[in-house]
């Protein structure tokens, strides 16, 4: 004897849904929805997803990809070149963070930075002044200058 299995729209309570993942505010969810439901939000969606960026894909509990953000379930890949360039983008930032705290601790008397956590963004913006008048001035400075300069 064969069992079917009927999904319910979580929305209008109609026979013949199926289920529907989405991610939102770092949240992912499920709602089962008949074709047109799901016709309907992605339309509604497809305005701010053309507006945004995606950043990519949302993965489950079991490690592999969960449905879309509403994107007609296209994914995001990255290619290994992007990959490795946001790795030495945040080794690139996390050394400019060491250096703005040690050059803290020796020169900006104005606040005090803690050896971990957020660094306040004036103290940074200080720090970056002093490095370009160093870079101006020439030595070594301008050299470690040049380790936190952003890719064209």
């Amino acid at each position: 004897m064969a069992k079917q299995i009927m999904f319910v729209s979580d929305i209008s309570g109609e026979i013949g849904a199926s289920t529907v993942p989405f991610a939102f505010d770092g949240r992912t969810y499920e709602v089962d929805l008949t074709e047109r439901e799901e016709h309907e939000l992605r339309n509604f969606l497809t305005k701010y997803i053309e507006a945004g960026v995606a950043t990519g894909v949302v993965r489950g509990a079991s490690g592999r990809a969960e449905g879309s953000t509403g994107d007609g379930g296209r994914r995001v890949r990255r290619s290994s070149e992007d990959v490795a360039e946001e790795k030495a983008d945040k080794e690139r930032k996390a050394a400019e963070l060491a250096a703005v705290r040690a050059w803290a601790a020796e020169h900006y008397q104005a606040r005090e930075v803690a050896p971990k956590g957020r660094v306040p963004k004036e103290v940074i913006v200080a720090y970056r002044t002093w490095m370009q008048d160093q870079v101006s001035k020439g030595g070594r400075a301008a050299k470690e200058a040049e380790l936190f300069k952003a890719p064209e």
